[in-house]
């Protein structure tokens, strides 16, 4: 039984060739093509809402499965990139700013948003946040779609929003200094880390993890809290000289996110600083408790790593100069689009 002619497509390449419905080895009409080392053969397929939906293309000795042509959307715009997983080809188009997404060919589309990480807290300062993850599919119509990369938080600063497609990924929360008593993390995506004398962390809204307390003494040698991530709660800061880690992230598509920042080490530099996890920016150590001392550069918070979503480090204690460093920077958030372009199969050794 002949279907509807199908167009193969492998790099530059388009073949057609009809396609024919076999119940064993002796009844496949095969129709082969070969061009240099590449091969295309019959198939399987069914006929499904006016669509051939191919099963399985015969490459030489091999079948490798792969999804209808018909099915996938095309695009442009954003960092376009194509690669391999288990055998089926992706393009991707990446979002690390604002722009547009134009979709020249409707059809489905699976996409990924990060919201920007929170910024960690200032002297003695908590960790920032994680932004939120939303991932999704849809049916594209062509047409232009507008994508907004959220940016990551300043010191203290919850992230910005990112969004695509109609879906909002919320800024993660920042981290918190010891300015006052009792000075919690924010609330975010996920939450910041509290100062060292908060009593609670920032709690992470719609399953983000809340971020660590400190480890609340009232006296000037404490340490913060670690920010939440997306996947984890922020440690608390587990003794008066030791900041809390970040909470972890999530991975989509083999790349982790929205991890939160450590939280900032005692002032008088014998405690060690929280690490950032999943892309967050580290703790910042203390400073020199000498009045008049240079302050230790090493006190300020780590900035995350751009376009992971992830919270950026807390402070670490002031010196006896009055020195208060900052907490470092959330990293940016990131839009990632991606359809299948999977056609035809390069054969090895064919």
């Amino acid at each position: 039984m002949v279907f509807d002619i199908l167009s193969v497509h492998m790099g530059n390449i388009d073949i057609q060739d009809s396609l024919y419905i076999y119940k064993g080895k002796d009844d496949m009409n095969m129709r082969t093509m070969r061009i240099g080392m590449m091969g295309f053969g019959g198939s399987q397929a069914k006929r499904t809402a006016g669509k051939v939906i191919v099963a399985a293309v015969m490459v030489g000795a091999m079948a490798l499965p792969y999804a209808a042509q018909a099915q996938w959307a095309r695009a442009a715009g954003g960092t376009v990139t194509n690669y391999v997983v288990d055998g089926v080809r992706w393009r991707a188009h990446i979002f690390t700013s604002s722009g547009s997404l134009e979709v020249t060919t409707g059809g489905q589309v699976e996409f990924l948003v990060v919201g920007g990480g929170g910024g960690g807290g200032e002297i003695r300062g908590g960790g920032g946040g994680g932004g939120a993850v939303i991932t999704n599919s849809l049916t594209a119509t062509q047409t232009n779609y507008t994508i907004v990369v959220g940016s990551g938080g300043g010191s203290e600063q919850n992230g910005s929003a990112s969004s695509a497609f109609g879906v909002t990924a919320g800024g993660g929360g920042a981290g918190r200094s010891d300015t006052t008593v009792g000075n919690n993390g924010v609330n975010g995506s996920s939450g910041g880390g509290g100062g060292f004398r908060a009593t609670a962390g920032g709690t992470g809204n719609g399953g983000g993890g809340n971020g660590g307390r400190g480890s609340n003494v009232n006296n000037f040698r404490g340490a913060a809290g670690g920010g939440g991530g997306r996947g984890g709660h922020g440690q608390n800061a587990p003794n008066n000289s030791t900041g809390g880690n970040g909470g972890l992230g999530l991975e989509v598509w083999g790349v982790r996110y929205a991890g939160g920042g450590g939280g900032g080490a005692r002032p008088d530099g014998s405690g060690s600083a929280g690490s950032g996890v999943d892309g967050g920016g580290d703790g910042g150590l203390g400073d020199s408790q000498t009045s008049g001392g240079d302050p230790n550069p090493d006190a300020v918070g780590g900035d995350a790593k751009p376009n992971t979503g992830s919270g950026g480090g807390g402070a670490g204690g002031g010196g006896g100069d009055g020195s208060s460093p900052g907490g470092g920077a959330g990293g940016s958030g990131i839009v990632i689009v991606r359809y299948q372009v999977s056609g035809g199969t390069m054969i090895m050794g064919y």
